[in-house]
């Protein structure tokens, strides 16, 4: 059985390792396949692959891109992407724009609770690349402000909390077509994470599908077996196939690089197509 993950993070968005150590991990975990799949940045596939071939690993080329779907910020994970696409590049290049210019307005707000240099502070953790809320958690508990990611997200960064801004992303259905246009295969990632109720998630993999999205993120670290059966349930109503992905972003956390349940059976695997 192969072993896959194919949702993961350097620090060229808001993971702590660089490309080439985390692909140096994946080789210890004895990962046969992993995509790196950087929230809205394509910057560090280039090192990825070069270390890929190093220790024997297929790469899948992908990127997390954020978007607005029924006013809800959803992030699609595109695989199999090809990084040299002018359309593509557009599209995340205004995004980059979009998060350096919510990062200020994030820093902004944290002064006026007495974080001083917030914005420095959050920038020189972040290797001059995207700079996310996760850097700004972080930030907030190097700096005795909350005592782990998980207090700093629900003390200051969650909608109603005092640095919390909300994102400008792009349509859902404008964001497919881009990755389509990319020649990959849209996913969405972690679908269980945006608390939506059965009825609004149905309608949601309905509208995904008929704008020409692939596939669901069945398996993640996140997920616990019911979870799983769900999301497997759901996967195969809509006719998809089925991605997994340990969302990896640093070590010494609960997620570790690889470790997720193996695929249920019933699912067709995203990395057959790809």
């Amino acid at each position: 059985m192969l072993k896959v993950d194919l949702h993961s993070h350097s620090y060229a968005s808001d993971g702590t390792l660089s490309p080439s150590d985390l692909l140096l991990r994946a080789g210890k975990q004895k990962l046969d396949i992993l995509a790196l799949t950087d929230h809205d940045t394509t910057e560090g596939l280039e090192e990825a692959a070069d270390a890929a071939k190093t220790h024997r690993i297929k790469l899948i080329k992908g990127v997390e891109i954020s978007c607005i779907w029924n006013k809800s910020t959803i992030h699609v994970v595109a695989l199999g992407i090809d990084k040299s696409s002018f359309t593509l590049q557009k599209l995340l290049t205004k995004m980059y724009a979009a998060r350096e210019q919510r990062a200020k307005k994030i820093g902004d707000k944290l002064e006026k609770q007495g974080i001083t240099d917030a914005y420095q502070k959050a920038r020189s953790m972040c290797k001059d690349g995207l700079l996310t809320r996760t850097h700004y958690a972080r930030m907030l508990v190097d700096n005795n402000h909350a005592k782990d990611m998980k207090q700093s997200f629900k003390k200051y960064l969650t909608k109603g909390k005092p640095g919390f801004v909300k994102g400008k992303w792009a349509e859902l259905k404008d964001v497919i077509k881009v990755i389509q246009a990319a020649g990959g295969v849209p996913i969405i990632a972690h679908p269980l994470r945006y608390k939506m109720t059965n009825t609004k998630l149905n309608t949601l993999f309905s509208e995904f599908k008929n704008f020409g999205g692939t596939g669901i993120e069945v398996v993640n670290a996140g997920n616990n077996p019911d979870k799983t059966k769900f999301l497997a349930r759901l996967c195969n109503e809509y006719d998809f196939f089925a991605s997994q992905g340990s969302d990896f972003h640093s070590p010494g956390g609960f997620i570790e690089l690889g470790k997720i349940p193996p695929l249920p059976n019933s699912c067709r695997p995203i990395w057959n197509q790809l």
